[in-house]
């Protein structure tokens, strides 16, 4: 019996862009980015300031999951269980 492997596919596109999201509202807070003027109310800037004062470095971590669940939905024998 074979298994159809576009539910992986879907949920590895869904998890590839929220750690994009993660990422770039990382990334702005890392390059101060909206620290100044209207920037401030940002929904990116604002999750990233979150991310960096609850977690501080290792927030970077949550985008690396993220990419690697993504990566392991995309290999033709794993499956979501097994991710």
């Amino acid at each position: 019996m074979k298994l159809s492997n576009k539910p992986n596919i879907v949920a590895g596109i869904v998890l590839l862009l929220v750690a994009a999201f993660f990422s770039i509202s990382l990334i702005l807070q890392a390059l101060d980015f909206g620290s100044f003027g209207p920037g401030r109310e940002n929904l990116l800037y604002q999750l990233g300031s979150m991310l960096t004062s609850v977690y501080g470095f290792s927030s970077i971590l949550i985008p690396v999951f993220l990419f690697y669940a993504a990566i392991s939905c995309f290999a033709s024998r794993w499956t979501a269980r097994k991710s």
